[in-house]
């Protein structure tokens, strides 16, 4: 089928029916130097949430990665769901969850350098920060500031 319309944009705030499905799959990437602020004093993380995600995120798959020079505020942030999103035409009295249901697994993981997150698993998930996921099992560290749990369990997926 050949397009009938412009492409909406920005990019990052298209949705269809492909977020329903997929999964990411990333294999021997090296992320360097991430301590959390940049030079300017602002939040410089590996791992965000795009911000107009509000239905399903797929599943992401790190293998074989490195960590050089990242410290536990450079590794992710993953923020609550607007409470604004709680509105009936977006997803009714409660704001939509995709947010709370973004999984990172990695396995096969290094860390090098210098500066090393406090939790260094070779195999672990990156959950966001739900009691009702991570709070729920005893292998995962919290860290509230990032709003994430870091588990070393590997059965934690989408249903």
């Amino acid at each position: 089928m050949h397009p009938t319309a412009a492409s909406a944009l920005p990019i990052s705030k298209s949705k269809a029916q492909g977020a329903w499905g997929g999964k990411a799959t990333y294999n021997r990437c090296t992320f360097k130097k991430f301590i959390g602020k940049s030079m300017c004093g602002e939040r410089s993380v590996i791992f965000e949430r795009n911000k107009s995600d509000s239905d399903k995120i797929p599943q992401h798959y790190f293998n074989n990665c490195v960590f050089e020079d990242v410290d536990n505020d450079g590794w992710a942030f993953l923020d609550k769901p607007p409470t604004a999103w709680a509105n009936v035409k977006d997803c009714g009295n409660f704001p939509c969850t995709a947010p709370n249901n973004y999984i990172m697994t990695f396995t096969g993981t290094t860390f090098q350098g210098t500066t090393k997150p406090t939790t260094t698993p070779a195999d672990f998930v990156i959950v966001p920060d739900d009691k009702t996921v991570g709070g729920t099992y005893p292998s995962c560290t919290h860290f509230p500031d990032q709003q994430i749990y870091v588990c070393q369990i590997s059965n934690i997926g989408l249903l």
